[in-house]
């Protein structure tokens, strides 16, 4: 049994999981953190990662990652806010197939009025923390199967000046006469 099953939409604090993983919300540790959701979360799982704030300029709040993978901006109002609206957009019947994963005590208290299953931070950290296995993507484009090695009795081997190394340039500097 996986800890994902029966999970149909996955709403994650993003706030909350940066500070507590990386210590900041900069953009090099989101792309991180999304490749490791996109690594750790099947495409089948709607997903969104919920940021405060607005996105940066000529973004849209809104922006899909990959299949099933969103990162959204609470623009205006609070990311904990933006969350419980997209609780409550989700028809009461099908809010216990949604998980939302919040350290935050009264952001995960009014999910749980709501009807929403939730999780603790750790629980993701768990998931995402968890060595590739069978089925499991290894990173953003994991898409496509991994390039074959070429049989090394088929190629030349690695020689200077084949090329890459060539020296190229103006022919008159470094004393050379032509």
């Amino acid at each position: 049994m996986s800890a994902l099953d029966g999970i149909s939409r996955l709403l994650i604090d993003g706030n909350n999981l940066l500070h507590r993983t990386s210590g900041g919300v900069d953009a090099g540790s989101q792309r991180l953190l999304l490749a490791k959701l996109s690594g750790a979360i099947p495409p089948t799982i709607r997903t969104v990662l919920m940021l405060d704030g607005h996105p940066a300029s000529g973004t849209d709040r809104r922006q899909r990652v990959r299949r099933g993978l969103e990162i959204h901006h609470a623009g205006s109002i609070s990311a904990d806010d933006a969350l419980l609206y997209l609780i409550r957009d989700v028809a009461p019947g099908d809010r216990a197939h949604l998980t939302l994963v919040s350290d935050d005590r009264s952001l995960y208290e009014k999910a749980r009025r709501l009807g929403a299953r939730t999780q603790r931070l750790a629980w993701l950290e768990a998931l995402l923390d968890r060595p590739p296995g069978p089925g499991r993507a290894v990173s953003v484009g994991a898409g496509k199967p991994p390039p074959q090695a070429p049989d090394d009795t088929e190629r030349e081997p690695w020689k200077p000046g084949r090329g890459a190394t060539k020296k190229r340039g103006n022919p008159r500097r470094g004393g050379s006469s032509r």
